[in-house]
């Protein structure tokens, strides 16, 4: 049996994160030495050296991989089991880390960490990037929660939860005297053959050179010449002001920068007919945290309350 105390685990946990011994000791108030006995205590009785050291520090070892999701969990239900006050959401220090692609940042993350802020002020806010890893990231810790569309995967894997925020369908943003434009405005219908008279910017989010992480692109557009492709979605709108590009995004991008843009506009994409969902997923390692559970419940409150909202203006706009 292990005869591993709180602290070792502790101390192997902020390594892993943080990649260093000298980091992991000034965040936990210990001395070096002290770190490197209880990371050595785990060495033994993990019979691993747990951690390797290369050019950017502290590497984990496949079976500190392995076993670190392990340790995250049990020092979750330990704090769980030891916290005996009522949950109040003004006593949250934590530093939440969150996944999500770059226009989720200022369509969803914007108004719900303010939401968040007003009621715990002492929470701090990590945003990261979506990546091929996200599960991994979710499962080991690194990342507490990611903004992951439903066109990446309908189904979630085994241990992971997820939760339906809103709905989203891809629409075409471009010039408004762009010729597409138009003849849409003349009541004139679009069509897939009309599209391919002109090129497109194309938003691929990539990792690595293997290929597209996210693709937003349709069917109708797939064959467009490709005369820019740019990794993130909220440089991209900038390019269509002096072309005639057109780029795909989701609608509630696309009207977004419509506003934001006066030279721009929405039109729909022909035989584009498919509705996805963008969803909060997590791993069951926090399922439980009474943490959590709020601050996934201020997620979809927030984001109610602002649909609400824009549903009232669009209708005010339309009398």
């Amino acid at each position: 049996m292990l005869s591993l105390r709180f602290n070792h685990l502790l101390v192997v946990l902020k390594i892993y994160d943080t990649g260093s011994l000298s980091e992991t000791a000034r965040q936990l108030n210990l001395t070096i030495s002290a770190a490197s006995r209880s990371l050595r205590k785990c060495q033994e009785e993990f019979g691993d050296e747990l951690f390797v050291r290369n050019y950017q520090g502290m590497a984990p070892t496949e079976k500190c991989r392995a076993v670190v999701p392990i340790i995250r969990k049990l020092l979750a239900n330990f704090n769980d089991l030891t916290d005996t006050k009522t949950f109040a959401p003004a006593d949250i220090t934590r530093t939440l880390s969150i996944a999500a692609a770059d226009n989720a940042v200022v369509m969803i993350l914007r108004p719900v960490l303010r939401a968040l802020l007003r009621e715990a002020p002492q929470m701090n806010f990590r945003l990261l990037p979506l990546s091929e890893n996200v599960f991994r990231e979710l499962a080991e810790g690194s990342v507490d929660l990611a903004l992951f569309p439903t066109s990446l995967g309908e189904t979630l894997p085994e241990h992971f939860h997820g939760l339906k925020l809103f709905d989203i369908h891809r629409v075409c943003l471009l010039r408004k005297e762009h010729p597409l434009a138009t003849s849409y405005a003349q009541g004139k219908k679009l069509t897939r053959k009309a599209f391919l008279k002109y090129p497109k910017i194309a938003v691929e989010l990539r990792q690595n050179a293997r290929g597209p992480v996210f693709d937003i692109d349709t069917s109708s557009t797939h064959d467009q010449r490709k005369i820019i492709e740019v990794p993130h979605f909220l440089g991209a709108p900038y390019f269509l002001e002096d072309t005639n590009a057109t780029l795909v995004l989701p609608h509630t991008t696309a009207e977004f920068f419509a506003r934001m843009l006066p030279t721009l506009t929405v039109i729909p994409i022909p035989g584009e007919k498919r509705v996805y969902s963008t969803r909060l997923i997590w791993h069951e390692r926090n399922h439980a945290s009474s943490e959590m559970q709020w601050i996934r419940s201020v997620f979809v409150s927030t984001l109610r309350k602002n649909a609400s909202e824009e549903n009232q203006t669009a209708r005010s706009e339309d009398l």
